[in-house]
């Protein structure tokens, strides 16, 4: 008996938990993350070149891998609260690993077509789509209140490794390996991925206490629907958070209409050699702001640092768009991306501090639907606004030629200059505009922090549930 107890506490002992724990986890989640990235990057360059050549092929291909995030985002998020998170998490690995290899085995068959990489794409889009929230949920639970902006630090530099090392790899893996060799990869990320999911130790969400009807004195019933729907309403009730999640809205709307115009320009300025340095320029700088972020932990007032970033970044893209050259354009892109994981981190910080434990699946997945939702329409109207607004006022005698043609010169790049100088006035101007919003500016003290000493006792509460039940099981001999 004595053995026998002693092999499961030693057991027990293997099983990382708390920051060690989420160390682990983070570190399996970027090299999936790479190996995702290696797998999008790949299936781009295939359905462009040997699956006809179709731009609209490739839109939709972008379509199909964001689509599902604005429909499902709140049901995966309910689902996320009421399921175990470590569990949701290892069913998301598990469905993307699925469903990457399925892709394997068809591309190799005679009869792979396009549609079978559009329902695919879906299939994993769908698994990242619960497996994103359980993750990002599951870091206060981990780390503690305290280390929060460390590991959100930690979470953007880690997303900025991938952006960086998932083209260079894959670009090199399909040239010497194909997209089959490329798929392989990234199934050995995900089981990596899942490794670490299966050595750590996540402690369980924190029981809610039930609404009770404030006029009939009953527990409160939602359906499934409205315990999907939940997130929105907890946002609308804490108006400062409403707030700012429609400044994010608002900003993804902004820099997506102005990544869309970005490789034009640089093309237009130097090569796709460039360009291709300028984005690995602008992936390292993300990740120094990922790792500044994580060494300072960031302001104590996080509202300010969302702030005081996004116009940061707003003057990156002014920077952009003043006569555009080579140097303009390095200097206001690089601008940008040291500033952006400030940004996601102190707002990510604010979602896991403030919301309650139980709700974060939720509010989260909202928070994800409403920026994709600015995102996609931030890529929708970038070309219109381009062709039909600021073309049209720049061109050569077009209304605005002579009076801004010397600061931006005319033609198609004095347009782009004039519409990324345009965008980042916006970007300035949104920002200044919802910080004078007492509710937004305030959120930091005006809206408590959630309860993570329940945390506490439910964590010790568990382990001393696990240490009873191993002596219970070694005495009944088995």
């Amino acid at each position: 008996m004595t053995n026998g107890t002693q092999l499961n506490s030693n057991s027990q002992n293997h099983i990382l938990a708390g920051a060690t724990g989420f160390y682990f986890l983070w570190f399996g989640q970027m090299i999936s993350l790479i190996g995702s990235g290696m797998t999008c990057f790949a299936q781009s360059i295939y359905v462009y070149t040997d699956m006809g050549g179709s731009i609209t092929n490739l839109m939709l291909l972008a379509v199909m891998a964001q689509l599902p995030g604005i429909i499902i985002s709140p049901f995966a998020g309910y689902l996320v609260d009421k399921w175990d998170r470590r569990k949701v998490m290892i069913l998301g690995d598990t469905v993307a690993a699925l469903a990457t290899l399925t892709l394997r085995i068809l591309v190799v068959s005679k009869g792979f077509a396009i549609w079978h990489m559009y329902v695919i794409v879906v299939v994993i889009s769908v698994a990242n789509h619960f497996q994103w929230p359980a993750y990002f949920a599951t870091v206060p639970l981990m780390v503690g209140k305290e280390k929060l902006g460390r590991a959100n630090g930690m979470v953007q530099a880690g997303r900025s490794v991938g952006l960086i090392a998932a083209p260079a790899l894959a670009g090199w893996a399909v040239t010497q390996f194909s997209l089959k060799g490329v798929i392989m990869f990234d199934l050995g990320s995900f089981l990596f991925a899942l490794i670490t999911i299966l050595i750590i130790r996540i402690p369980k969400v924190p029981k809610a206490e039930p609404e009770i009807d404030s006029k009939t004195g009953e527990i409160k019933k939602f359906s499934f629907l409205g315990e999907a729907l939940y997130g929105f309403r907890y946002l609308w009730e804490k108006r400062g958070m409403f707030y700012l999640l429609l400044l994010f809205c608002i900003d993804n709307f902004i820099f997506a209409a102005a990544g869309i115009i970005l490789l034009p320009m640089a093309l237009s300025l130097g090569s796709a050699t460039m360009f291709g340095t300028l984005m690995s320029f602008g992936g390292v700088a993300a990740l120094t702001g990922g790792v500044i972020m994580g060494a300072w932990g960031g302001p104590k007032r996080r509202v300010y640092g969302v702030i005081g970033f996004m116009l940061l970044q707003s003057v990156g893209l002014m920077i952009i768009g003043i006569r555009p050259s080579v140097v303009s354009l390095f200097i206001g892109y690089l601008i940008i991306q040291v500033s952006l994981p400030f940004v996601n981190a102190c707002a990510g910080i604010i979602w896991q501090i403030k919301v309650p434990l139980h709700l974060q699946g939720r509010v989260i997945a909202v928070s994800s639907m409403v920026t994709t939702l600015g995102l996609e329409i931030g890529y929708i109207s970038s070309g219109p606004m381009a062709d039909f607004i600021f073309i049209p006022l720049m061109a050569v005698g077009g209304p605005l030629a002579g009076a801004l043609g010397p600061i931006f010169g005319t033609g198609t790049m004095g347009a782009v200059g004039f519409m990324y100088v345009t965008l980042g006035l916006l970007c300035f101007g949104v920002a200044l505009a919802f910080f004078a919003n007492p509710r937004l500016r305030n959120l930091d003290t005006e809206i408590p922090d959630a309860d993570f000493d329940i945390l506490k006792k439910d964590t010790a509460a568990d382990e001393m549930t696990d240490s009873i039940g191993i002596k219970q099981v070694n005495i009944m001999g088995d």
